[in-house]
């Protein structure tokens, strides 16, 4: 069966239409290279188009996007994590550093390997990992759980433990008063149950110190996962365009790119807002005890990310011809002996060292540096603690605070990048001249910082509360002196009376209903 002529003609001026289009595209003119999308044998002539810089830019900048949302996220879940593993702020402190302490490992080795390796799929690998880690880090929900919310609470000694957990303890005072002595059987039900929720706390604290094992891993390898992003994607866009269009590319790039910590807040006060077991609840967002689905963000990113990687595969090592020098070459013959490749591994690694010493021995490099690093500490503690002070200093739920600080980053990020490029072309800076600009924006963002440290809100009354600083009313003390309140309970409470106590056991209420409390004996009126 023959092929008809009308279908042959047709297919060779498409194929003659595709390699002339790439022909042009390169910089010589002259030159036959035509580049080829796909992945060892299988490259069709359908993925073709894709071999440009201008698709390269467009899809990466939707992976990037979904990788920075990945690494934000977690900033916007702070206080969610902290309520439900029980982490201290340290603690959370050292999830987020996590990500930078995987970065610095090994971002000197990946950045000298950019012009080694196949670009492109060293990103897929990288967003693949980006993915896992996002995944990892929301396996200890699904390991331990979290404490699902009773809908109605009951009272007296019959309280189940998940109510005690959302509603608060409840004063169970002994019928005979504090000073009476118990008899053996009840000595014995005391003991044990101590002894059960000594257990249950070690149990706990156990699965605590799990949980953010597992959750500094995933940040860990979120922080090695983005090594690569802006070093190999500079060296791509900058070895297939012409040298004046590299700018516009990495613009285009860093611009979606940089949207992702809006996108992360944005999305984390939505999660913020669904409980974490995805149950319905009498409980809202502003009880101090509500904890919110902080685990989706990471399964749908992560999951995002490894579905969005597989098509960087495709994608070829350079779209426009190289031309290899010599040491390439040879560093490229399939058969050499074990000897030479040992030495070409040493001479990489003395490669890297005398570059690695050059910089440092560079001193406006050392000066650019230190200047970046500088404004660093103060943006990241920022941008990692900003919600969970908003949340603590305006009395908001973590849902408002991540939309507050979405809508910030949003203007700030947007605004800055229109300004800052619109100046620098209108004003046609030079290095110089850009170096004062930023010295003068820095200097008016430290004037303006400084006011924030005397404006604030003044500390409220806890009545009951553990330690010196607790409010106490002389008409009152002793109220709750035999409930045996656990001081490590803090769920404050509104009372009749306008004043804010510390827990409703701390208040000496006996009876709940949901969230309101009853028969409470340090209250006038109950």
């Amino acid at each position: 069966m023959s092929v008809p002529q009308s279908t042959q003609s047709s297919r060779q001026s498409f194929q003659s239409f595709v390699s002339s289009s790439y022909r042009r595209a390169s910089t010589n003119p002259d030159s036959d290279y035509v580049p080829e999308c796909g992945i060892g044998s299988c490259k069709p002539e359908a993925l073709r188009f894709c071999a440009n810089v201008t698709s390269f830019t467009g899809y990466f900048s939707i992976c990037s996007l979904l990788t920075m949302t990945l690494t934000s996220y977690v900033t916007s879940q702070v206080t969610t994590l902290e309520r439900h593993f029980g982490f201290s702020s340290s603690e959370t402190g050292l999830i987020m550093a996590a990500n930078d302490v995987g970065f610095l490992i090994v971002i000197l080795f990946v950045s000298h390997a950019a012009t080694k390796v196949h670009i492109p799929r060293a990103l897929g690998g990288a967003t693949i990992l980006f993915g896992i880690s996002g995944i990892l880090c929301a396996l200890p929900m699904f390991i331990f759980g979290a404490p699902s919310p009773s809908l109605n609470g009951t009272s007296g000694s019959a309280t189940s433990t998940a109510s005690k957990s959302f509603y608060g303890q409840l004063c169970e005072p002994h019928p005979l008063g504090g000073n009476e002595l118990l008899d053996d059987c009840e000595v014995t039900g005391v003991e044990n149950g101590t002894s059960s929720d000594l257990a249950r706390d070690i149990s706990m604290k156990s699965n605590s110190q799990a949980a953010l094992a597992i959750i500094v891993l995933g940040m860990l390898l979120q922080g090695v996962a983005k090594s690569p992003r802006s070093p190999f994607t500079t060296v791509y866009v900058d070895g297939n365009v012409e040298k004046e269009k590299t700018g516009f590319y990495m613009g285009i790039i860093t611009t979606i790119t940089i949207m992702g910590p809006a996108l992360a807040y944005g999305l984390g006060g939505v999660f913020s807002r669904i409980y974490v077991t995805l149950q319905d609840t009498d409980l809202s967002p502003r009880h101090p005890r509500w904890i919110g689905a902080w685990w989706l963000g990471y399964v749908i990113f992560g999951s995002a990310s490894i579905l969005f990687s597989f098509p960087l595969f495709l994608f070829p090592r350079w779209i426009k011809e190289r031309h290899l020098s010599d040491d390439q070459t040879s560093s490229q013959q399939p058969t050499e002996p074990k000897t030479s490749r040992k030495l070409v591994i040493l001479n990489i690694i003395k490669e890297f060292l005398r570059s690695l010493k050059r910089l440092l021995l560079n001193p406006v490099y050392d000066c650019v540096v230190v200047a970046s690093c500088i404004p660093m500490f103060a943006s990241s503690g920022a941008a990692s603690f900003g919600p969970k002070y908003m949340e603590n200093l305006f009395s908001l739920p973590a849902w408002k605070a991540n939309i507050a600080t979405a809508g910030i980053l949003l203007g700030t990020i947007c605004l800055g990048t229109l300004v800052g490029g619109w100046l620098t072309k209108r004003l046609k800076m030079g290095p110089v001249e850009a170096l004062k600009f930023v010295i003068g924006v820095e200097v008016t963002a430290l004037a303006m910082s400084i006011p924030l440290i005397f404006l604030h809100c003044p500390q409220p009354l806890i009545f009951n509360s553990p330690g010196p600083r607790a409010a106490f009313d002389e008409a009152t003390v002793g109220c709750f002196e035999t409930c045996a309140c656990d001081d490590d309970d803090f769920l404050p409470v509104c009372g009749s009376d306008m004043r804010t106590y510390y827990s409703p056991c701390h208040a000496g209420c006996i009876i709940s209903s949901g969230s309101k409390y009853s028969n409470c004996s340090c209250i006038t009126g109950g």
